[in-house]
């Protein structure tokens, strides 16, 4: 099931062995931060689809690391280094 994003969401997340951090999808990418704490990091849409093309290992043109969101509907011919 998909949900529109029409406000901001945010959740507390436990990670094992570093403690909880609130991560919050707002129209302007992914936030992340300490839990009781106020200072924010934030990775725009298109930063993390970069981050997560590069972490499966996708073997990309120039034209298709410019534009990462783009590409995300290409992954089904893309090939991955093994």
């Amino acid at each position: 099931m998909v949900t529109e994003l029409n406000k901001p969401v945010s959740r507390k997340v436990h990670i094992r062995g570093k403690g909880d951090f609130v991560v919050s999808i707002t129209k302007d990418g992914i936030t992340i931060r300490k839990f009781r704490k106020r200072k924010t990091v934030t990775l725009p849409f298109d930063q993390l689809a970069l981050r997560a093309l590069e972490q499966a290992a996708y073997l990309l043109n120039e034209k298709e690391w410019d534009d990462p969101l783009e590409t995300l509907g290409k992954l089904g011919r893309l090939k991955r280094k093994n």
